[in-house]
């Protein structure tokens, strides 16, 4: 789950002013007539939440399209407008488009592409939506500060300073419904990393005065899953963030912006998702910050179709931030289970009541029956359970028997008298069939392995358990200690991944570093101690 990148607006620095001596100064820019409508950092903040943010594109690395999502399409936006978000964030890497990429003294990035930031800056204010933009990737490719990697401070900030300077010059006369965020998730843990940050924001904010135009005017930036327990930790966090900023600057009223928050589907449990978003949001929305989800293309939006892939977690977001109560489906939140599945003969889903009244569960459009095809059963006023009968789950139109073809048979929508709907999808699962079921570690001489894989229910994997020819575990043994489902699992991202099934090069190296083989299993959802809904992979070195 992700939950970084904080940006608190409206605080007043102190800029250090020897080192626009090292740097050309042209002339301020002069915007036509017109008028500017100053907005004040609160005022941006209300009118900019929930946010939405256009990840994996503007910040690819080298260039956009060179990820996961095609040059971006105006259309898009469309979507996440009538989804209900408010702003958008445009992340922006801009190292491989100065002049000269790996330079810390050539300073110059290419006029087009500070056209096509602000092209795409235009395609959503055209729309009525905010906008954020900063420096993304930036921060690792060559502006990481931090103690252990900076090697000439000197020059980074020269570069930074510079560089901000020529995209404040170019947009110094946008609507003030586009603010900024100096860089995105910086490295540093000393006092002397945050210290050479805090320098950095002092440079930012001279850059954007420096730049003329409305800049001056401008709102900028500074930047700096459930159990009870497990909401409570996630408040604290945020609860964190407030208390600190307000020790900094002595007001506790300053908003703050959230640039990224996102809890992907592709990998977690949609139930404790769900829960996350709403204590995340709820909790932003009572402590004056505004969330801004992160949607690298893979997780949120599908940007080619213009459907959200989980629309029951957008309407959470909406909602939440709203402030009206949700009802929502309980997720696992025992440590020690040993499985994560639902009975196919009845299925019962525990909701914890927020509204008053339960309305309607449908199928494509058609209502079910009340009785007949599910029962409600209340558990006091807080809690209670939806159960799906088996007579309904038997209908031959769900096509539900040990003949069928594997896969997603219903999607079911249940809906409530106030807040976000809530969906339960049932699915009839076998085990993929993967191309083939064993390889060579060395035989992968760079980049990682894929594995093209004929999904048979679910097309998502829950984990991966990777246990050496001795019996050990390849990574992490520390694990030993934890719940039966999390022991010697792989890290999702790191180590293995998504859609195709793909074992990460720190995987391959690990196991040609051990000098024998290792056995994959990838366990998909549901998740039962031998119920067979896993396969098996083997690595030779």
């Amino acid at each position: 789950m992700k939950l970084t990148s904080t940006v608190a607006l409206g605080l007043s620095v102190a800029v250090e002013v020897t080192l626009a001596a090292k740097i050309p100064q042209g002339p301020k820019t002069t915007c036509p007539p017109g008028s500017f409508k100053k907005l004040s950092a609160q005022a941006f903040m209300d009118a900019a939440t929930p946010g939405w943010n256009l990840g994996n594109t503007l910040d690819a690395v080298p260039d956009e399209g060179s990820w996961n999502n095609p040059i971006f399409q105006a259309n898009s936006l469309d979507v996440v407008k009538a989804a209900g978000f408010k702003s958008v964030r445009i992340p922006v890497t801009y190292s491989d488009h100065f002049l000269s990429p790996t330079s810390l003294t050539n300073h110059t990035i290419s006029p087009l592409w500070l056209d096509r930031v602000s092209s795409v800056i235009d395609m959503a204010t055209s729309r009525g939506l905010l906008v954020v933009t900063n420096m993304h990737h930036d921060s690792w490719a060559w502006a990481d500060v931090s103690s252990a990697s900076a090697k000439n401070i000197t020059l980074i900030r020269v570069k930074f300073y510079s560089g901000w300077l020529q995209i404040a010059t170019h947009l110094a006369c946008k609507p003030s419904t586009v603010a900024f965020e100096p860089i995105n998730e910086p490295p540093g843990s000393t006092a002397e990393d945050a210290e050479k940050l805090m320098g950095l924001n002092d440079l930012f904010v001279k850059a954007l005065r420096e730049s003329g135009g409305w800049n001056a005017q401008r709102a900028w930036g500074k930047t700096v899953w459930g159990s009870e327990s497990d909401k409570a930790a996630v408040v604290a966090d945020l609860e964190a963030v407030r208390g600190n900023l307000t020790l900094v600057t002595g007001d506790p009223k300053i908003p703050i912006y959230l640039g990224e928050f996102d809890a992907s589907q592709l990998s977690l449990e949609a139930a404790a998702r769900w829960r996350w978003f709403d204590t995340v949001v709820g909790a932003a929305r009572r402590l004056n910050i505004v969330p801004v989800l992160w949607d690298n293309g893979l997780d949120n939006l599908q940007r080619e179709t213009g459907r959200w892939r989980d629309e029951v977690a957008v309407e959470i977001i909406v909602n939440a931030v709203k402030g009206r109560k949700i009802s929502l489906p309980e997720s696992t939140v025992d440590s020690g289970a040993t499985m994560q599945e639902s009975s196919a003969e009845e299925l019962v889903v525990r909701v914890e009541w927020q509204s008053v009244q339960r309305n309607a569960l449908r199928v494509d459009g058609v209502a079910l029956k009340a009785g007949k095809d599910y029962a409600v059963q209340e558990q006091g006023t807080e809690k209670g359970t939806v159960t799906l009968k088996k007579e309904f789950l038997g209908k031959v139109r769900l096509y539900l028997s040990k003949d069928a073809a594997p896969g997603t048979k219903a999607n079911i929508t249940v809906t409530f008298s106030a807040g976000a709907k809530s969906q339960v999808e049932i699915v009839q699962w076998d085990v993929g069939v993967p191309a083939q079921t064993s390889s060579s570690a060395s035989a992968v001489p760079s980049g990682d392995l894929w594995i093209p894989l004929v999904w048979k229910g679910l097309h998502r994997v829950a984990a991966v358990k990777m246990i050496k020819a001795d019996g050990s575990y390849l990574f992490d043994d520390w694990t030993m200690w934890l719940p039966e489902l999390q022991k010697g699992r792989g890290t999702y991202g790191g180590q293995w991944d998504f859609d195709k099934l793909i074992i990460r090069r720190q995987t391959l190296d690990a196991v040609i570093a051990s000098g024998g083989s290792a056995t994959l299993t990838f366990e998909f959802y549901p998740r039962a101690a031998g119920n067979g809904n896993y396969l098996n992979y083997t690595l030779t070195m």
